[in-house]
């Protein structure tokens, strides 16, 4: 018989409806605030200096990573 390794179809399904979301939300932020509360936190706040860039010819784009996209978020409300 024939198994598929991809994951269930009711993971996705589930992630994707406003309680599943919910869920990975609060896991996530707890996940977050225990790292930033630990000693690894040294890890945590490098993680937020982070610079993500690309250079084409004369041209460039550089971001703060996850910072930039963080406070760009909130102004727009996002």
């Amino acid at each position: 018989m024939f198994r598929s390794s991809s994951p269930p179809l009711g993971i996705g399904r589930w992630l994707r409806s406003e309680s599943g979301s919910a869920v990975l939300l609060i896991v996530v932020t707890t996940f977050a605030l225990l790292w930033a509360n630990s000693p690894l936190s040294s890890s945590y706040f490098e993680l937020w200096h982070q610079s993500v860039g690309i250079d084409v010819g004369p041209f460039g784009l550089h971001l703060d990573v996850p910072g930039h996209h963080v406070g760009d978020s909130r102004l727009v409300g996002v």
